[in-house]
């Protein structure tokens, strides 16, 4: 108990510094971010010129960058929370957060469409949205609503392949392979749960389940739309009723039987049929 309470404290203390550490370095972007956009603000009040178009358009790239590098400080601390997330419905929160700052990525002025930034940043967009999507399918799943957690686990199929392709094709992405390793667990995820799906759903699991055995509910009728239960009713594991009828077939005398059959065949008739019976 000792360590254990030693490891939740030291885990507390290190998110504690970390929360604060992440929390000075967003305050340090957003200062940097506001006195690079005073000074943008003065010169395009100025009248064009080169020296005036020079120096707005340096402006104009020190505000993305300080706006990517906000972005990528909060996608950051976003991905180290879900890793240490273990609910659905905080892990499909958390998601929703990081595709927020992921869009915002592809928003940021300067790069074409054919720019390798943008392209990674597409693909990125792609990767979260099948995370996201997998995670939210969890929550209707957990409310039954099997259509619609199967719709979702389907988009997050798609998702993952074309996010896979997107990564692949990235030629200076620094976590593909981390990004490609994750997206191929997901798919295997995305699969098993799909089946888990389709079987609570052929199932039916807001059905009423059955007490008691077989012989029990032999004159009880429970109305149910499914072919089956979700949780099958036990039955006995031997009939009793052939034992306890060959116990009485079995005591019969055979030979006696056979002897009294013997005396009572019924006898062949006479004329035309008796004669080819006879033959």
């Amino acid at each position: 108990n000792a360590n254990a309470n030693a490891n939740a404290n030291a885990n507390t203390a290190g998110t504690d510094e970390e929360d604060e550490i992440f929390v000075t370095l967003l305050s340090i972007f957003d200062d940097a971010h506001a006195m690079v956009a005073g000074d943008l603000q003065k010169f395009r009040q100025m009248k064009a010129g080169p020296a005036v178009n020079s120096k707005r358009m340096q402006l104009e790239q020190l505000s993305g960058y300080t706006r990517y590098q906000k972005l990528q400080l909060s996608m950051q601390r976003h991905e180290q929370m879900i890793a240490r997330c273990e609910k659905a419905a905080d892990c499909a929160h958390l998601y929703d957060a990081l595709l927020h700052d992921a869009k915002a990525v592809c928003e940021l002025p300067g790069p074409e469409e054919e720019d390798e930034f943008f392209l990674e940043a597409n693909a990125n967009v792609l990767r979260v949205r099948a995370f996201r999507a997998f995670y939210v399918a969890q929550l209707y799943m957990s409310l039954n609503k099997f259509t619609e957690a199967l719709g979702l686990m389907k988009q997050s199929k798609i998702l993952a392949d074309r996010a896979s392709e997107e990564i692949a094709a990235c030629d200076d992405l620094k976590l593909a392979d981390k990004y490609l390793e994750e997206l191929e667990l997901l798919m295997n995820d995305v699969a098993e749960m799909t089946m888990r799906v389709e079987a609570r759903s052929y199932l039916g699991m807001n059905s009423s389940s059955v007490t008691g055995d077989i012989l029990s509910n032999l004159n009880e009728f429970v109305p149910n739309d499914n072919l089956t239960e979700a949780f099958p009713i036990s039955a006995p594991a031997k009939p009793t009723f052939f034992d306890v009828a060959w116990n009485h077939a079995s005591s019969y005398p055979h030979e006696e039987l056979k002897h009294f059959i013997d005396q009572n065949k019924p006898k062949s008739s006479g004329g035309l049929l008796g004669w080819f019976r006879s033959s």
